[in-house]
């Protein structure tokens, strides 16, 4: 019989995935009432609790406009560090605020060079529970976003592996009750959200910082913020109904019927899908492939984007998907840089490839 044409073109799955491309959130709205807004133009405005200051890696003079804090020597990421990060610029969240806020920054030109060079957005309770969203470069030597959440000393880490080329680069947070939405803009006008994580711990306070991690031999780099900016939600951000929507998808799902270019599928490729925060495992006849992943609910319909790495090379995998109760439809068309199908059909020819699964108790 011929060979699973499919197959063949799955083969790009194994190299492929691991980087994430975003789907489309809500264009940015003017600022809340009670914003606090720093424009770090030659001084500091807002209150700033900074930990372990270092005046020797920070400057308000370096860059005209910004605050540079010179990465260096130096990790909050789990217990028993031998040097702590330093020059952690941190702003209280007034009590009445800590369940719902925005917190943004802008980072200027920054371009990591070693592992793990990192910049971005911290929120803190102290040094054993906190969520940090960065621009960081990665040990396979691309630039990369990187979250973590840290409970206690424990963390769990999800690196997004997208190429960051933008010259500014914008990082929010946006928290509802126990859920922190990512997301990033090369704009600071359109949004994309990453993932979505739940802390239930206490944010007491909310900042930036810069350092090198655990690395003793890396470079110092300059991280240049341009602006950050603490908010109340706005009347549409409140009413925001997509996280549920990205969340109903989390869980496992068994495939239970495949087809490709109009035929079914007697040996699906792909045999199950586990879909966590801003992670997507699919399981294959013999193994099972972890990436990164992003929910766009916003979309007609509504797309699920993949990247895929070969090497530094990046593509991303465009998917469409349904959910109907415990039935989960997604449809793509399984080849780099393809836009994903506009309907749940396949048709000889088409190149699609379309998946019917079923949800997996979560008892089991």
């Amino acid at each position: 019989m011929h060979a699973n044409p499919y197959a063949a073109r799955l083969g790009l799955l194994g190299c492929l995935f691991s980087v994430v491309a975003f789907g489309a959130a809500p264009a940015e709205q003017s600022a809340a009432p009670s914003a606090l807004h720093e424009d770090f133009d030659g001084k500091l405005t807002l209150d700033w609790k900074q930990v372990r200051p270092d005046s020797d890696h920070q400057s308000l003079t370096k860059s005209s406009g910004n605050l540079t804090i010179t990465t260096q020597y130096g990790s909050i990421h789990r217990t028993g560090r031998p040097v702590l990060a330093k020059n952690l610029f941190l702003i209280d969240i007034p009590e009445e605020r800590r369940d719902q806020f925005v917190v943004t920054t802008v980072l200027d030109h920054f371009r990591p060079q070693m592992p793990y060079n990192q910049a971005g957005l911290i929120v803190y309770q102290d040094d054993d529970n906190y969520l940090k969203l960065v621009c960081e470069f990665s040990s396979r030597g691309l630039a990369m976003l990187n979250a973590i959440l840290e409970q206690k000393g424990e963390s769990v880490i999800t690196n997004f592996w997208v190429p960051v080329d933008s010259d500014r680069l914008w990082l929010r947070v946006v928290k509802r009750g126990d859920v922190y939405e990512l997301q990033t803009s090369d704009d600071g006008k359109e949004f994309a959200t990453c993932a979505d994580l739940t802390w239930e711990g206490t944010a007491s306070q909310a900042g930036i910082l810069a350092k090198n991690g655990n690395v003793e031999e890396a470079a110092e780099v300059d991280a240049r913020f341009d602006l950050f900016d603490f908010r109340s939600l706005n009347e549409a951000e409140k009413a925001n109904a997509l996280q549920p929507q990205r969340a109903a998808l989390e869980g496992q799902w068994k495939a239970v019927s495949a087809e490709f270019n109009g035929k079914k599928m007697k040996d699906a490729a792909i045999t199950s899908v586990v879909l966590q925060p801003g992670v997507i495992i699919l399981g294959e006849q013999s193994r099972k492939i972890t990436a990164t992943c992003v929910i766009d609910a916003a979309s007609e319909p509504k797309t699920l984007k993949v990247y895929a790495r070969s090497g530094t090379n990046v593509s991303v995998l465009n998917w469409a998907w349904k959910l109907d109760g415990d039935e989960l439809l997604m449809c793509t068309v399984p080849r780099p840089g393809a836009a994903a199908p506009d309907s749940f059909e396949t048709e000889e020819g088409d190149g699609r490839m379309l998946l019917r699964l079923q949800r997996v108790p979560s008892e089991e």
